[in-house]
C-alpha cells in the first residue's frame, strides 16, 4: 500500500472505488456522468477547498440528496473547462472543479 498524500476520501464521500482504465478525453461543452459522489472545488487540485451545499449551482443542488455540496453519483456535468494537473485531470462544471481523472481513476466518464 502506497502513502500518498491525498486519499480517496478526499475525493470523494466514501462509497465504492471508481473505475481504473485509460485516461479519458473531456472536451468543454460535452456532458459526461459522475461515477461516484464527488466533491466540487474552487480550483483545480485537492489544495483548493471543497464548496458546500450552497455555493454549488441550483441544478447540482437538487443531485446533492444530504446537502454536503458533492454531487451524487449519477449526475450528469457539462464540461466549461479542462486543467491537467500532473497526470489528473479536473474538469470545471456550473458549480465548479471536480477530479475526473484522479491518481489512475475514472470519477467522472
Amino acid at each position: 500500500n502506497v502513502d500518498m498524500d491525498v486519499s480517496f476520501e478526499d475525493l470523494t464521500v466514501g462509497g465504492a472505488a471508481p473505475v481504473t482504465s485509460e485516461v479519458p478525453t473531456y472536451e468543454v461543452g460535452k456532458t459526461y456522468t459522475l461515477q461516484v459522489e464527488l466533491k466540487v472545488r474552487t480550483g483545480a487540485g485537492t489544495n483548493y477547498p471543497a464548496k458546500t451545499y450552497s455555493q454549488i449551482s441550483a441544478d447540482a443542488r437538487k443531485h446533492d440528496v444530504d446537502k454536503d455540496g458533492a454531487p451524487d453519483k449519477g449526475t450528469v456535468v457539462t464540461c466549461k473547462e479542462v486543467a491537467h494537473v500532473g497526470d489528473d485531470v479536473w474538469i470545471r462544471t456550473p458549480s465548479g472543479w471536480m477530479a475526473a481523472y484522479y491518481q489512475g481513476n475514472v470519477y467522472i466518464k
